[in-house]
């Protein structure tokens, strides 16, 4: 799928490379991956190039991806899931339904925020 796709540069538009992926683990259904990438943020005129860590568990049965940050750049924190679930619309057809909950907090602000 998209979101699990090994080189998803092209989605997500503040990645520019995956410097690095593993498998860590994979049993059940369950994969759990650690993911090195190199994103870029623009401010205005300037462009900021950066390297965040994630480990990334994949659960093919209850249809989630949860993502933990490991290290960052420019992030303090950074967690959270997707959600993938069914749905009917108005005529009947299956579509599906994708929710994203994070936590994000760039580094240098306070926690309490």
């Amino acid at each position: 799928t998209i979101l699990t796709n090994p080189n998803n540069t092209h989605i997500f538009r503040d990645i520019k490379t995956i410097k690095f992926r593993e498998v860590i683990s994979e049993t059940d259904g369950v994969k759990v991956v650690e993911v090195h990438q190199m994103g870029e943020v623009r401010v205005l005129w300037k462009r900021n190039e950066y390297v965040t860590q994630l480990r990334v568990t994949e659960d093919s049965n209850a249809q989630k991806i949860a993502f933990e940050l490991l290290k960052s750049d420019v992030l303090s924190k950074f967690n959270g899931e997707w959600k993938l679930s069914g749905s009917l619309d108005s005529s009947g057809k299956v579509t599906t339904v994708s929710a994203l909950e994070q936590d994000v907090l760039p580094q240098g602000m306070p926690p309490w925020l």
